[in-house]
């Protein structure tokens, strides 16, 4: 069982990040999605998670480019281990509505969501599991969560997958962070530590890659599910002065209201607001 760590504000005279080594069959919906190089050679690019026998959910935010050179592997925590399946990707279907906003001025973008299709079905077994996905609109409040992930690329060195307990917090303290427009309420939350002079704790880096799962604990009846995936974590002399997004307020210059400190949240898709879409486009890949 996790740690209860559900906070409005969790407040430290000091935190860091502790993050431990998966364990086999400990987070077993757990994708890599890698990237061809030559031959039988690949390498991890991004994450994504089981969904269901045929298909996985990852971020949108991919270059088209590299879509056939794209293969999936579950079942493995240790990326330079050996085991584990290979999967072909047979359709790729994107969020219609997604976009990048502003990338240089380091916003989180829209609809980052994607859902892919395999060749061939999954094989359940210990190390190769679906998460269940939330119900519609399921709140947070009141549960804990797991982020797994490979912190960005993995080329060659340490390949083994990470855990960290992620508590949620407030969309109201995540705006005193990003501002009001930066993390929309019907698409996002904020997941992070609050220390004890008002600044966030970053828990998870600069590189964490894109579509890491978050798992969530149903605190009535224990139930593990799929409530979020990883999006965004800002830069903070990046979001300081910065304007806001164009479509809100003509884009004007707002200075921050806060004192620098060590890190923004990190931002999150909202899996429950998804889940019609996800619904809908299942039905459509069969």
């Amino acid at each position: 069982m996790w740690t209860i760590l559900f906070l409005t504000v969790t407040f430290m005279a000091t935190a860091t990040a502790q993050m431990d080594p998966v364990l086999p069959g400990e987070a077993p919906w757990h994708v890599s999605v890698q990237s061809k190089l030559f031959g039988t050679i690949t390498y991890h690019t991004f994450s994504g998670v089981i969904i269901d026998e045929y298909h996985i959910l990852t971020s949108a935010d991919i270059h088209l480019d590299v879509l056939p050179l794209l293969t999936l592997l579950v079942g493995r925590v240790d990326l330079n281990g050996f085991g584990g399946l290979r999967r072909n990707i047979e359709k790729m279907t994107f969020h219609h509505d997604f976009h990048v906003v502003w990338p240089v001025l380091d916003f989180p973008n829209r609809n980052d969501i994607a859902l892919f299709r395999v060749s061939e079905p999954f094989v359940w077994s210990e190390t190769v599991q679906p998460i269940p996905l939330p119900r519609r609109n399921q709140s947070l409040a009141g549960q804990s969560s797991l982020l797994t992930g490979w912190q960005g690329p993995v080329i060659d060195g340490n390949g083994s997958l990470k855990k960290v307990t992620m508590p949620l917090i407030s969309h109201q303290l995540c705006d005193t962070f990003y501002g009001k427009y930066r993390i929309p309420a019907a698409q996002m939350f904020c997941g992070g530590l609050i220390d004890n002079e008002g600044g966030a704790v970053n828990l998870v880096g600069l590189t964490w890659d894109r579509g890491s799962p978050l798992a969530c604990q149903d605190e009535e009846d224990g139930s593990t599910y799929l409530c979020g995936l990883y999006v965004h974590t800002a830069e903070l002399h990046v979001l300081c002065d910065a304007p806001s997004p164009p479509e809100k307020d003509g884009g004007k210059t707002k200075p921050c209201s806060r004192s620098a400190g060590n890190a923004y949240p990190s931002a999150f898709l909202d899996i429950a607001k998804y889940v019609p879409w996800i619904d809908e486009m299942r039905q459509g890949s069969n």
